[in-house]
């Protein structure tokens, strides 16, 4: 027997993660919660993402993203923005503050704790979905304020997991 609402116990942050889109000439981005350090020397993260994410695309494109560690007062409209549609349909980032680091990424600003960016150095096929191995390569925290955990973002503000997240669980049947 397993019960994947165990899995939702297992602690996550949420993140924006950006990239850009060349062909359309802006930034893109989705949500994510698979983002994690998994060396210090040199600083390396993995992160995974949906290969059926626009972004997934956008960063094998450019080898390049920007991911912005999101606090918990950050406003739910960034997370609808980024997390429950598709950036090839439409400007996810159009109705959202952003800022600009100086290499020219461009990350949502709405009360996030910092922002990272980072150059993918591999890549690991891991079925519906890719982990990026990712060195860091500029960065900076800009709050004190508390990072979001996704425990907090579904017991507090009772956010779901869109289907191509890795947490997904579809609706129990009646």
């Amino acid at each position: 027997m397993t019960d994947p609402r165990a899995l939702w116990d297992i602690t996550y942050g949420m993140y924006t993660l950006c990239a850009y889109d060349q062909a359309n000439m802006r930034h893109s981005g989705c949500i994510v919660n698979t983002l994690m350090q998994v060396t210090a020397i040199p600083e390396l993260m993995v992160v995974s993402i949906s290969k059926e994410n626009h972004t997934h695309q956008l960063m094998n494109q450019t080898g390049r993203f920007v991911v912005s560690v999101l606090s918990e007062q950050t406003s739910p409209l960034v997370i609808s923005a980024l997390g429950f549609s598709s950036g090839a349909q439409r400007n996810k980032l159009e109705k959202v503050d952003v800022l600009q680091t100086p290499s020219g990424a461009v990350t949502p600003s709405d009360s996030i704790c910092a922002w990272l960016e980072f150059e993918i150095i591999g890549q690991t096929d891991a079925g519906t979905h890719t982990i990026f191995t990712a060195k860091h390569t500029a960065s900076q925290k800009l709050s004190e304020q508390i990072p979001m955990t996704y425990g907090y973002y579904h017991n507090v503000i009772r956010g779901k997991a869109p289907k191509n997240a890795p947490t997904y669980q579809a609706p129990a049947s009646k």
